[in-house]
C-alpha cells in the first residue's frame, strides 16, 4: 500500500505489523510486485481515503482526490467544503442520468469546476485519472436481439473468488434475460448468502419485497391516471416519478422542510417544483435508499439545506413539528408491538413456529425502515461507517 524508501523499511514494517521473523521479513521485502500493485503513493492514498470513507467508488475517489489543488488558494475551508459537497451531489445526479463514455465523470467534474469563480483552467490537468480502472463496454444485442452480459474478466479484478462469483452472476442474469424475467430496466439486488441461510428470513424478505412491488405498481397506476385525466395523454412513469409518488404518499402530501402542501402537479411533469433530496447528504456518507430520501421543495434543497443534516437547519424545530404530524411515530409503535408479540412457544408445531418467525423478520424490516427515516432527521452528526448498504432495499 505504501511507497517505502528501502528494503530495511519494508522489513521493519513487516516484523511490526505482520509478526514475521527476521528471515521471513527479509523474503517479504524482496517481493517484486507486478505492474498495477502498490502503485499509489501515501500522499495520494491520504487524499483518496476521505472519499472512500464517504462511500464513493474507487474511481470517483481518484477523480475527486485532487480537486482542492485545482481551486484558488484563497478559498476558505468552509467554501471548499461547500463546493465539494455541491460537486458530489451534482455528480450523483449526473450518474443517475447514466453518463456515457463520450462524456465521462471526469469530463463532468472538469466542466463543473470550469464554472467555479477563480479556477485556473490550466490547473484542471492536475485532476487524478483512474487510468488503471477498466470499464466494461456497453452490451450489444446478439443475433437474436438479446442484450446479454459479456465476460466479467478484466485485469482490474484479480481475486479468483470474486471472478468466480461474477461469472456465476453473469450466467444467472443472462438466463433470466433469455427467459424474459428481467430486462435492461430491471433493478437487480444482490444479497450475501450468509445473511440468507434462514428459510424463514428469505420468506420474510420476499414478502417485504412483494409489498414494495405492490406499492410501486399502485404508484405507477395512479401517475398514469393523473396524466390521462389532467393532460389527456398516456405516459410511462419513470422510476424517479414512482419514487417521488411513494415519498409523497409517505409524507402525507406535505413538504417536511417547509410544511407546504404538495400536489401531484408539483412533482410530476416538466419543471417540477419538488425534488428527491437525500436526508443525510451523499457527500456525508448518506446512501441512496428510500429510507434516506425525502420529497423536498427544490429551491429549499438547493439554496438552504444543501449538504447539511436536518438538525443543522435554522428551522429544525418546525421540521420536527411537521414530522410529528406524520404517521411515522405510530408506524414505529405498530411494528414494535408486532415484533414483541411475535413469540414462539414450546408447544407450537414447526409450521406455526415458522409463521411466527417470518412475522418477526417482517416486522423487524418495517421497523428498521421507519426508525431509519426518523433517525436521519434526529441525528446531530454522521457516525463513522454510517450506511444502509447492507440492508434489504426498502422500495
Amino acid at each position: 500500500l505504501y511507497s517505502f524508501d528501502s528494503d530495511q523499511c519494508v522489513k521493519d514494517w513487516a516484523i511490526k505489523n505482520l509478526q514475521l521473523n527476521e528471515k521471513e521479513a527479509e523474503s517479504f521485502a524482496k517481493i517484486d510486485l507486478q505492474q498495477g500493485y502498490s502503485s499509489l503513493s501515501l500522499k495520494a492514498i491520504k487524499k483518496m481515503i476521505l472519499f472512500l470513507r464517504m462511500g464513493l467508488r474507487y474511481d470517483e475517489a481518484v477523480l475527486l482526490a485532487n480537486v482542492k489543488s485545482v481551486l484558488p488558494k484563497y478559498i476558505s475551508e468552509d467554501e471548499y467544503n461547500t463546493i465539494l459537497g455541491d460537486l458530489i451531489r451534482e455528480l450523483y445526479d449526473f450518474c443517475d442520468r447514466k453518463y456515457n463514455k463520450d462524456f465521462t465523470k471526469r469530463d463532468f467534474i472538469r466542466s463543473y469546476l470550469e464554472d467555479v469563480s477563480g479556477v485556473d483552467l490550466s490547473k484542471l490537468d492536475k485532476l487524478y485519472h483512474p487510468s488503471m480502472i477498466e470499464a466494461y463496454e456497453n452490451a450489444k444485442p446478439n443475433k437474436n436481439g438479446e442484450v446479454l452480459l459479456g465476460s466479467p474478466r478484466i485485469s482490474s479484478v484479480r481475486n479468483p473468488m470474486v471472478m468466480r462469483a461474477l461469472f456465476q452472476l453473469r450466467h444467472l442474469i443472462n438466463t433470466l434475460i433469455k427467459e424474459g424475467e428481467v430486462d435492461q430496466n430491471t433493478i437487480v439486488n444482490i444479497e450475501f448468502s450468509r445473511e440468507l441461510n434462514d428459510a424463514n428470513k428469505r420468506k420474510a424478505i420476499q414478502d417485504f419485497q412483494d409489498k414494495q412491488e405492490k406499492r410501486r405498481a399502485n404508484a405507477r397506476k395512479e401517475i398514469m391516471k393523473y396524466f390521462f385525466e389532467e393532460h389527456g395523454k398516456e405516459i410511462e412513469p419513470t422510476e424517479t416519478d414512482i419514487d417521488k409518488y411513494i415519498l409523497w404518499d409517505e409524507q402525507e402530501h406535505i413538504c417536511l422542510y417547509t410544511g407546504n402542501e404538495i400536489g401531484l402537479s408539483d412533482f410530476l411533469g416538466e419543471k417540477p417544483r419538488y425534488d428527491i433530496e437525500h436526508t443525510v447528504p451523499r457527500s456525508r456518507g448518506g446512501d441512496n435508499s428510500m429510507m434516506n430520501k425525502t420529497l423536498c421543495d427544490a429551491r429549499f434543497n438547493r439554496e438552504v439545506k444543501r449538504a447539511m443534516l436536518p438538525s443543522q437547519l435554522h428551522n429544525y424545530t418546525e421540521v420536527m413539528a411537521h414530522i410529528k404530524e406524520q404517521k411515522w411515530g405510530s408506524n414505529i409503535s405498530k411494528y414494535e408491538k408486532e415484533l414483541k408479540s411475535a413469540r414462539t412457544s414450546p408447544n407450537m408445531n414447526k409450521e406455526s413456529k415458522d409463521k411466527v418467525i417470518v412475522k418477526r423478520h417482517f416486522a423487524r424490516m418495517n421497523l428498521d425502515y421507519w426508525r431509519g427515516k426518523m433517525q436521519r432527521f434526529t441525528m446531530t452528526e454522521v457516525p463513522d461507517g454510517f450506511s444502509n448498504r447492507q440492508g434489504v432495499d426498502t422500495v
